[in-house]
C-alpha cells in the first residue's frame, strides 16, 4: 500500500522544530524535523557608472523581491520591481537623486537600504 501526505505551513517567522507522526497496521514512526528560517537582512547599496550607464547594485537579502525607488528632490519616486539584485537606471536628467532600496521577504516584511546619493551632471 503506498500512502502519502502533505502539510502546509506557512508564515514561519522564526526557525522551528516539528514532530512528524506516521502510523499505519505495522505501528507508529516519529521523526523530528528542523525548519530554519533565513531573516531578512538589510540591503547594502552599491552604484556605478560604465559606458554611460549608472548601475546599482546590492547585497542579497534573503528577500524574494526588492523595490528601486528613486527621486530627485521633492519628485514623485519611481520605482522598480525586481527579484534580481542589480538595476541599470534609464537615461536620467541632471540632478540629485536620492536612491534606496527596499527587500521584500515571502510573508511581506521589509527592510529598507541606507538611502545613496546620485549626482547625475
Amino acid at each position: 500500500m503506498d500512502v502519502s501526505g502533505a502539510v502546509t505551513i506557512s508564515s514561519l517567522t522564526v526557525d522551528s522544530q516539528f514532530i512528524l507522526t506516521c502510523s499505519g497496521s505495522n505501528g507508529t514512526v516519529n521523526e523530528t524535523v528542523n525548519v530554519t528560517v533565513n531573516a531578512l537582512v538589510k540591503p547594502s547599496v552599491n552604484l556605478s557608472t560604465e559606458n554611460n550607464s549608472i548601475y546599482l547594485s546590492w547585497s542579497q537579502s534573503n528577500a524574494n523581491q526588492y523595490r528601486v525607488l528613486y527621486w530627485e528632490g521633492n519628485n514623485a519616486p519611481q520605482e522598480q520591481l525586481t527579484t534580481s539584485t542589480e538595476y541599470t537606471f534609464p537615461s536620467l536628467s541632471a540632478g540629485l537623486y536620492t536612491v534606496i532600496v527596499e527587500a521584500y521577504d515571502i510573508i511581506g516584511n521589509s527592510l529598507f537600504s541606507a538611502p545613496v546619493m546620485l549626482e547625475v551632471l
